[in-house]
């Protein structure tokens, strides 16, 4: 940029003695053209919007702090019997889920142990080699989980000298495995060398589900998808604590319905169901008021009479923070989930799921929160 303005203004100098308007008239043209091109080529490449698209997404990133958006505008229509029902659970939920947690992180510390390095639940960008990092990016870390669930995504940054090692990276894996029961047992690794194992035992009383994806440690802290949904959430937890229950219980019941409707996974991986996936469907949640209602309502209105192909353009879930995996793939950070991983009978499956719910709900049982 600055080298380009250099040059402008040595061209401008030059032709200050060019008496020619021609020529004058032609550099315009020509300054014209090449500004029109570098906004055209940046607007396409940072994916910038229109002015009003941007108000209209400032408006949904309300309650995240990172963005200076700290408070959170509720919907009128939080509470209804079924959301009531599910707030009940949550608290119990959120003790059964951090006593799953951390006799996992229990087995983990003691594989890193006998490798002689130390474990570490948070990320700072403290490169001091010996520390593994490892987070909780699911619903599980956001108390997001439905009741009783046990599965849980994490994700694991260790150091350069072990990631890049191959050798080191095989050991860190059989150790882990051992001390999670699966010793000998590589069934669980997919192809990119991560876990995916099942039924886990971690105690005699206790079977979870544990994703673990590797990645190098760096010095770089990004505003994860995760941490974008956290951000969010402890916003409202703090602004008003038993709207936050209601709030989260509507994020249950929204995965409940899609999932019962098989319209809930992406359109990826073994069983495609073209859906919003469940990061999508609680930032969905949360980017409408935290009502599965109001969100049902606002997506059907805009699927009106709509194919998936126009409602796409029309019809916008994003993603505030960062893909971990983005940069690694080549991908642009912030996902849009309707582009990004509904399908067109996913979306058809979506409609019919959203018209029968909202149906269910007399508006009489939609209790206006604001009274």
């Amino acid at each position: 940029v600055v080298t380009g303005d250099f040059l402008l203004s040595v061209a401008i100098q030059k032709l200050l003695d060019i008496k020619s308007c021609n020529i004058l008239k032609f550099f315009s043209i020509a300054i014209k053209r090449m500004c029109i091109g570098e906004i055209n080529q940046y607007f396409s490449r940072y994916k910038i919007i229109e002015f009003d698209d941007y108000l209209d997404m400032r408006k949904a990133m309300a309650g995240m702090s990172h963005f200076g958006e700290s408070e959170y505008v509720f919907s009128d229509s939080l509470i209804t019997p079924d959301v009531e029902e599910l707030a009940s659970l949550i608290e119990e939920s959120n003790i059964e889920t951090q006593r799953k947690r951390e006799l996992i992180n229990r087995a983990i510390a003691k594989s890193l142990e006998e490798m002689g390095l130390k474990l570490k639940t948070t990320i700072d960008g403290d490169l001091t080699e010996g520390f593994v990092e490892l987070f909780d990016t699911g619903s599980t870390g956001r108390g997001t989980n439905k009741p009783g669930d046990g599965d849980f995504d994490f994700m694991m940054r260790v150091d350069k000298a072990i990631y890049s090692d191959p050798k080191k990276m095989e050991e860190l894996r059989r150790v882990l495995l051992k001390n999670l029961g699966r010793e000998n047992d590589s069934s669980g690794i997919i192809g990119t060398g991560d876990f995916r194992l099942k039924g886990v035992d971690v105690s005699p009383d206790v079977t979870v589900d544990i994703d673990i994806t590797f990645i190098e440690k760096t010095d770089e802290v990004t505003y994860s998808t995760d941490m974008a949904l956290e951000d969010r959430l402890s916003s409202i937890k703090k602004q008003d604590p038993e709207k936050y229950s209601y709030v989260v219980a509507n994020i249950l019941l929204a995965k409940r319905v899609l999932k019962e409707a098989e319209a809930y996974k992406p359109n990826r991986g073994d069983t495609p169901q073209g859906g919003l996936g469940g990061v999508g469907i609680e930032n969905w949640i949360l980017q409408n008021g935290g009502s599965f209602y109001e969100a049902a309502t606002s997506f059907l209105e805009a699927a009106e009479g709509k194919s998936f192909e126009e409602f796409r353009r029309s019809y916008a879930v994003w993603d505030f923070g960062e893909n971990h995996l983005a940069s690694k793939r080549g991908k642009y950070p912030h996902d849009n989930f309707v582009n990004n991983n509904m399908s067109s009978g996913g979306y058809d499956k979506m409609v019919a799921a959203l018209k029968a719910y909202v149906k269910t709900v007399e508006v009489s049982e939609v209790k206006q929160t604001t009274k």
